[in-house]
């Protein structure tokens, strides 16, 4: 891993083009301007291969500023997952053969031990539950080999992983006794800690980790990926194998029926849907040929096609942050603009 530390906090102003190619530590162009709002700004991770780990806030002024973070050195740390109100993170210490697992608030460092450090075990950030009082996390032994050449990913044996849930709640850890099939998935934790489930068929199922049952919810004829868990739907990309059509389906977690909210398309047309904060609009990319990426907003593409883009994150109902492999842009959901943009050298891959 890279031995790069944090550097200090730098800032962007809001600009309509991206900007030019920056240095490998990020300088600023201007002084940071004030949220225009007080909405609660978006936490992204950048993340590129054997490189560290960086965090940005990103307000929907188009205001971006890197996170300082004093409590780990991100260079060391294999994966970070931050909470859906941007205002925790959750990594694995020293990385993924190290420990312990933690959360940490962003504004105080205000810190929760999840899971301790075990000599020959893996851990791996999988998930918060939507309100933060529950992580998902997986657990596996894993071994070096004996006379492998070090830091070669192969060197390391590892053996199946067992998924936990902690409850933060009760500090209390819920081994969960579930068997995936080769197809089967899990796509979300819910906040009463359940987890949902795709089975072979494509349907949906709940799984309490209390009761180790299994209960079928929304079945039919799609094939779900791209799973997107809000306070009260999950939103995924559905595939029709009978018609060869492509649709955003939401699943409404208080009658637990599904929905199609888009209009069927060709093959993979919508993915990666996502819902805004107020629940009220759901954008999505939109490939095109060359490997190209849009993003699209309630039917309507707000970002020309690049073979760049790799995600994107709602900061309120308008603006987005669209992610791409060295930058990041603020668009405004309603016309396109860009609101404002900062290189960030990450070389971030898509998901």
């Amino acid at each position: 891993m890279a031995s790069a530390t944090p550097s200090a906090p730098v800032m962007s102003t809001p600009s309509a083009t991206p900007s030019a190619p920056a240095s490998p530590t990020p300088t600023p162009s201007a002084p940071l301007l004030a949220p225009a709002s007080p909405t609660t700004p978006a936490i992204v991770v950048t993340n590129a291969p054997y490189g560290a780990i960086a965090l940005w806030r990103v307000h929907a002024n188009g205001a971006i500023e890197s996170v300082p973070f004093p409590w780990s050195k991100l260079s060391n740390i294999d994966s970070l997952v931050a909470s859906s109100d941007g205002r925790e993170v959750a990594y694995v210490e020293g990385g993924w053969l190290y420990g312990p697992l933690v959360v940490r608030a962003i504004t105080d460092g205000a810190k929760t031990t999840v899971a301790p450090h075990r000599p020959g075990h893996e851990l791996k950030v999988v998930a918060f539950s939507v309100n933060g009082r529950k992580i998902l996390f997986a657990e596996r032994t894993a071994k070096r080999i004996p006379r492998c050449s070090p830091g070669h990913s192969d060197c390391i044996e590892r053996g199946p992983a067992a998924y936990r849930v902690y409850d933060r709640d009760v500090a209390k850890t819920t081994r969960v006794e579930l068997i995936l099939g080769d197809s089967e998935e899990i796509a979300a934790l819910l906040d009463s800690g359940e987890l949902l489930v795709t089975n072979l068929d494509g349907a949906f199922e709940r799984f309490d980790p209390l009761t180790k049952t299994r209960t079928p919810i929304a079945g039919g004829r799609y094939v779900r990926s791209h799973h997107f868990v809000a306070r009260d739907r999950v939103l995924s990309t559905g595939w029709d194998e009978t018609t060869k059509r492509t649709t955003i389906l939401a699943l409404d977690l208080a009658t637990w029926n599904e929905s199609a909210i888009t209009t069927p398309g060709g093959y993979a047309e919508a993915l990666w849907p996502a819902a805004s904060p107020s629940g009220r609009r759901v954008a999505w990319t939109r490939p095109s040929p060359g490997m190209k990426l849009a993003l699209v907003v309630d039917g309507t593409t707000r970002t020309p096609a690049s073979r760049d883009l790799v995600g994107f994150q709602w900061i309120d109902d308008t603006a987005i942050v669209a992610h791409y492999r060295n930058r990041l842009d603020v668009v405004a959901t309603d016309d396109g603009a860009v609101r404002g943009t900062f290189t960030t050298n990450a070389e971030d891959t898509a998901p």
